[in-house]
């Protein structure tokens, strides 16, 4: 097999393409005239960038709006960017007379940096600042409303901005005041996101687009899967084909779009390559991090130089007075429209044509879902549809997710009351009320996915779907989830449960576990700390999910060398707390759990539990000996999808692991403890959920929809989620609980 070494040697040292990317829907226009009308007011400017772009994600036409007014440069996304890039940012900035810091806008330490500006230039002349008024502009997509919620969060204790004007889930027009700060009073100010009119430099335009600043029907993807494959050849930090699942690197598109399509099962009807579904796979794989940190600009001195040269100082992109910019977006649009396309059509243009000329619309599937600042797909038009792809839910099924999300805005304010403070009405990355503050429900449609499985843990009933997710986010507050993935947990220990690697022929994430050989008093003898790293491998994994194709997980536990007195005290508890943990905040994630390397004495408890189990839910554990794993795993995971130990008939997981990294990184390799599923006795008024073994890898399978015409009420399902496979406790063996999987 070739090795990322070698493969270099063959791949392009530049990548060489002519034609740039222009989108400047008619919003833009009138919010850059809002702004400037409004910037007169405002005593500081907070203008975000992406991390992953930080010379791209200048627009030079702010650069010109802005003038010589305060400044703060926030370099959002920062958990998504190497970490060296802030000293190389910071000095070629500071040349400039920038002000930078970079944050995520999930972390609530970073955010104090922003805040921390903005307090000492208050306090600086409390008589000149009576009130300080912040305005945050941005490229779209770089995290202005996320930065504005957090801040408010941080601020005045309350999760949502009270801003007007706003459609769900994307800023189109300028809001009110929304206040951030009580003492000394600090407002905020949102804007639109701001596109050029035309980026010149082609390459710029990829890289907006591919971090998702150009909605992705408007780019052509197949453009910035090449430039991200180019990319990840030159600059691997990790072997990208051992986290997708193919067998070498490649720097042919072509080559590599059949390879990753075979793999995903991106295929059409006579095993046709689906060209469109394998190119979104490949981009929400990077944009989700599969890839690892990765910085698409380079920031060595000469480049920055050129950059600011070329870009900002020596070539306005922007005409300066509002009659110019009013004239240019308005022809733009008349052109669009005599050609017979609406402001949202993308256009294709050569780098040396100044003006937008329309270009035909691409044959492709309908565009995937662009997440905007608040992850909401942005709308270019109020009737567009929500965000999200229809789910095929029945009738029945339909009928219990709308009561429940009608329930939403009164569900979040319950839980705010219990926990006196207000908390950030989302789940996993999606809002469940509007961020406009208007307390609406979300129009993300992969809200319903959320709901549906809240709602089939609980048997169908509403009620209890309706508390228990209340009860979810109560306990995310106080479990401090929020900053949880900034904790750092002993690798020597931890390292050694588990790990995932790859998919399996559906496209699932596969978590390898290991039960044997484990030293039980570092691994759950500190039970806080335990259950602190296993939520925060959760909510790793939990973040690959999209809620739109892919919902579940696949299991792989390793029972080879696990005795009947394995499992001691703190091992037992380790697995209660973490069951009882998963089942009450996590529903419904399992969608197949393989034993392996099962001894005897297990097959046989299996064979016996099995006769009180349904046949969906048998269905979902696939119980094999030693001398069968290999082969069991190879068909229903496949042979090129298993860890080198496991497909050469191997079964140690620990060993597993040493062979994955041995091999090279893996997709961000996770640790699963053998506690998830331990023995917890069913309750048929309150099912647990089964448990996801969450890792940050790359899934999108296709999915097998139920028929809109089938009505399958959740009362069917009763018997499936109430049912359970139970080992004897006091052998320390598995018990696992599960429901049927949501949408498969």
């Amino acid at each position: 097999m070739a090795t990322t070494k070698s493969i270099l040697n063959l791949t392009r040292t530049a990548f060489v393409h002519e034609k740039t990317i222009n989108w400047f829907p008619g919003h833009m226009a009138k919010g850059i005239k809002q702004m400037q009308d409004q910037l007169r007011s405002v005593d500081l400017v907070v203008e975000t960038r992406d991390a992953r772009i930080p010379l791209s994600s200048i627009n030079p036409q702010l650069e010109q709006i802005i003038g010589s007014k305060s400044r703060l440069v926030v370099y959002n996304k920062a958990d998504l960017a190497p970490p060296e890039i802030e000293q190389a940012v910071q000095r070629e900035m500071t040349k400039r007379n920038q002000r930078v810091v970079f944050t995520d806008a999930n972390a609530a330490n970073s955010i104090k940096r922003i805040m921390n500006v903005a307090v000492d230039i208050a306090k600086s002349d409390m008589v000149k600042y009576p009130e300080l008024s912040v305005m945050v502009v941005g490229m779209p997509n770089v995290g202005k409303s996320s930065i504005i919620n957090a801040l408010r969060r941080v601020g005045v204790g309350r999760g949502k901005a009270a801003s007007t004007g706003a459609k769900p889930g994307v800023t189109r027009a300028m809001s009110s005041k929304i206040k951030v700060l009580e003492s000394p009073p600090i407002y905020l100010v949102d804007t639109p996101g701001v596109m050029m009119p035309h980026i010149p430099d082609p390459i710029t335009a990829i890289k907006v687009a591919l971090t998702g600043g150009i909605k992705d029907n408007i780019a052509d993807e197949s453009i910035l899967a090449d430039y991200l494959l180019f990319r990840l050849n030159r600059f691997p930090l990790v072997e990208y084909h051992k986290v997708l699942g193919i067998k070498e690197p490649t720097d042919d598109i072509g080559e590599f779009i059949e390879h990753l399509s075979k793999k995903i099962g991106a295929l059409r009807q006579g095993g046709e390559v689906d060209v469109d579904k394998t190119l979104h796979y490949f981009l929400r794989s990077y944009r989700n991090g599969a890839f690892g940190r990765l910085c698409l600009d380079d920031l060595d001195e000469g480049s920055v130089d050129a950059f600011f040269k070329n870009s900002v100082l020596n070539r306005p992109l922007m005409p300066k007075t509002d009659d110019a910019i009013a004239s240019d977006a308005g022809a733009a649009a008349a052109a669009a429209n005599v050609a017979g396309y609406s402001d949202n059509v993308p256009t294709t243009t050569d780098a040396s044509v100044p003006s937008p000329v329309p270009g035909p619309v691409p044959d492709a599937a309908p565009a995937p879902v662009t997440e905007d600042d608040d992850g909401l797909v942005e709308t270019l038009q109020p009737e567009t549809k929500p965000v999200g792809k229809a789910q095929h839910f029945s009738e029945s099924q339909k009928e219990a997710i709308s009561k429940l999300r009608e329930q939403l805005p009164e569900i979040v304010k319950e839980a705010e009351g219990e926990l006196e403070k207000a908390i950030e009405p989302s789940l996993w990355g999606v809002p469940l009320v509007s961020p406009d503050g208007t307390d609406a429900v979300s129009r993300d449609l992969r809200v319903d996915v959320i709901l549906h499985k809240f709602i089939k843990a609980r048997n169908g009933d509403v009620a209890q779907a309706r508390e228990m997710l209340k009860n979810t986010l109560v306990w995310r507050v106080r479990f401090d989830v929020a900053n949880i993935l900034e904790e750092d947990f002993p690798e020597d220990i931890f390292s050694k449960v588990g790990f995932v690697y790859g998919h399996d022929r559906e496209g699932r994430p596969v978590t390898y576990n290991s039960y044997g050989n484990l030293d039980n008093a570092s691994v759950f003898g500190n039970l806080d700390r335990f259950l602190r790293w296993r939520v925060q491998l959760h909510e790793r994994g939990m973040r690959m999910l999209d809620f739109v194709d892919v919902a579940d997980m696949v299991q792989v536990h390793d029972y080879d060398g696990v005795g009947l007195l394995s499992y001691d005290k703190s091992a037992r508890a380790a697995s209660k707390a973490t069951v009882q943990l998963m089942s009450d905040n996590y529903p419904e994630t399992l969608a197949t759990k393989i034993f392996a390397n099962v001894p005897g004495w297990g097959e046989t408890i299996f064979n016996i539990i099995c006769r009180w189990l349904s046949e969906e839910t048998k269905s979902k554990f696939v119980v094999v000996s030693k001398s069968s794993a290999a082969r069991v795993l190879s068909e229903r995971i496949g042979v090129e999808n298993l860890p080198p130990a496991f497909a050469g008939g191997k079964s140690d997981a620990q060993t597993a692991a040493a062979s994955a990294n041995a091999s090279g990184p893996q997709p961000e390799t996770a640790h699963v403890d053998p506690a998830e599923n331990a023995p917890k006795p069913t309750d048929a008024a309150q099912p647990a959920s089964s448990d996801l073994s969450g890792a940050p890898v790359p899934a999108e399978p296709a999915v097998t929809a139920m028929p809109e015409e089938q009505d399958a009420p959740y009362e069917n399902d009763i018997a499936d989620t109430t049912a359970g496979m139970r080992l004897d406790d006091e052998t320390g063996a598995e018990a696992e609980t599960t429901a049927p999987k949501t949408q498969n």
